[in-house]
């Protein structure tokens, strides 16, 4: 944060060093400054005031690219107690925090052990936006049997990405893809079916990772591109599932042995 002193000098605090700023009228001819996360790529400066846009909060998280993330968030407060002046004030509140995510599978995982019946569900706390990474191992489900790996939306029964991978003797032996809007499967003239690399009960690895547009899928070396749609937005999922339908339908038994992606973070101690 910067507060600006004259003209010519300003003074430079680092966010844990400030816990509120006292908002004042333009007439004091004092600023501050400070970074936000925008919604656009552009600054909507022309619809909402700055410095929050009309919003009650904003928060910026950066990286040191090992896995340790640096969360600050700002807020507005329309009553703060000011205790000099014995009024309630308006403030910006200042939060940080510092969070610890998974970049990649653990070398030293414990193996998940599932004893209860499918489907597994891994619940996002943050939005799977482009740039996240998906990962996975397990092993194959048995011949005639498949493995379905869905990223879902529970409120609106929305799959912006629905993979199955078909363990049969034939052609039949592939991987499916699909985007599935209110659990109706898109129809587009893209390919939607393509080789498996795997056979029955063989061991494999799963990566997904993003752009806006595109989702880039991994089986072990194996890589697809596959096109997103727009109206089935990816980062709107709220759980990654396996076997989803497992309960109802016995044919999906492919098993997990571990599955994370880059949004699960624990907040360190600061």
């Amino acid at each position: 944060l910067v507060h600006q002193l004259t003209e010519k000098s300003c003074k430079f605090f680092t966010i844990q060093d400030v816990r509120n700023v006292k908002i004042l009228n333009s007439s004091s001819n004092k600023k501050v400054a400070f970074k936000i996360s925008l919604p656009t790529g552009t600054c909507p400066r022309d619809t909402e005031a700055p410095p929050l846009f009309g919003n009650d909060s904003s928060s910026l998280i950066i990286t040191d690219g090992e896995g340790t993330y640096y969360k600050s968030e700002v807020t507005y407060s329309p009553e703060t107690w000011d205790y000099t002046e014995e009024i309630n004030i308006e403030t910006w509140d200042f939060n940080y925090g510092m969070l610890n995510c998974l970049t990649d599978i653990p070398e030293n995982y414990v193996p998940l052990d599932i004893t209860e019946e499918y489907p597994y569900y891994h619940e996002l706390t943050s939005p799977f936006s482009p740039g996240e990474t998906f990962f996975m191992r397990g092993k194959t489900a048995k011949l005639g049997k498949v493995t379905t790996i869905a990223f879902l939306n529970t409120e609106t029964s929305d799959y912006p990405l629905y993979i199955i991978l078909n363990q049969e003797h034939d052609v039949s032996n592939n991987v499916s893809i699909t985007i599935r809007k209110n659990n109706n499967q898109l129809l587009r003239n893209i390919p939607e079916i393509y080789p498996n690399p795997y056979g029955p009960e063989e061991d494999f690895e799963i990566r997904v990772t993003s752009t806006k547009d595109v989702a880039t899928i991994y089986f072990n070396t194996t890589k697809i591109e596959y096109p997103l749609y727009s109206g089935v937005p990816l980062p709107n999922i709220n759980y990654f599932v396996i076997n989803y339908n497992g309960e109802s339908q016995p044919n999906q038994r492919g098993e997990l042995y571990f599955l994370g992606w880059t949004g699960d973070c624990q907040y360190l101690n600061m």
